[in-house]
Order: structure tokens, then sequence, then C-alpha cells
């Protein structure tokens, strides 16, 4: 992923700065984030096996969301 991409799933998390310009994370923003990145990486993977034309692999791979 690229760093524009992660910052806008931590955006996307509901991840926001506060006054003094410092990250403001909570529990539940954090799984957010990291149930996000986990899907993303998921979906790439799934993608580069279907490239590959292993379609039983990349099936697996989708059933884990």
């Amino acid at each position: 992923m690229t760093k524009d991409e992660i910052i806008d799933l931590a955006r996307q998390s509901g991840f926001r700065r506060d006054m003094f310009g410092l990250g403001i994370w909570d529990q539940e923003e954090f799984i957010n984030f990291a149930n996000l990145v986990a899907s993303k990486e998921r979906d790439r993977c799934a993608k580069e096996l279907d490239r590959l034309d292993y379609w039983y692999s990349a099936s697996s791979i989708r059933k884990l969301k």
C-alpha cells in the first residue's frame, strides 16, 4: 500500500488530529483501522492469486472476510 492509501484508511477509521497536531486514536478507531488494512491486503493477495490463476487459493482468501 502507498502512504496515501494508508492515510486514507486511517481517515476512514476515524483518526483525527487534536489542536496540537497530535493523532487521536481510541481502541475502536484502531480496531477499525486494523480491519481496513487487513481487508485491503486480503484483496490484494486474492487479486495476485487470480492473476496467477490460483483460483482455489484466491477464493479461500476471500472467504476470510
